[in-house]
């Protein structure tokens, strides 16, 4: 899949150093991969959830934080969201 845009990984974990790692890993997944279906994705990121046609939520370093993108399977395109956030406790 082509990520657009890698940057706003890059900026979050500068701030969020722990999700580097994660992120790093979730990136070097997703595209490496084709998904044909939201099927295809859970294969791989079995606590993903959808929200709608394209807005997908990844959980990001055991569920400390999640980050939002839209999936575009027939396009062959992740748009990522503006930033993740940290969850409540986490």
């Amino acid at each position: 899949m082509h990520v657009i845009s890698p940057k706003k990984l890059r900026r979050f974990w500068s701030i969020h150093a722990d999700a580097e790692r994660p992120l790093r890993a979730w990136l070097t997944v997703v595209q490496s991969r084709r998904y044909a279906s939201p099927h295809d994705v859970r294969r791989d990121f079995g606590s993903v959830d959808f929200l709608g046609s394209w807005r997908t939520v990844f959980n990001i370093g055991g569920n400390k934080y999640r980050w939002v993108a839209d999936v575009r399977c027939d396009s062959g395109r992740i748009y990522v969201r503006e930033n993740a956030h940290a969850l409540l406790g986490g």
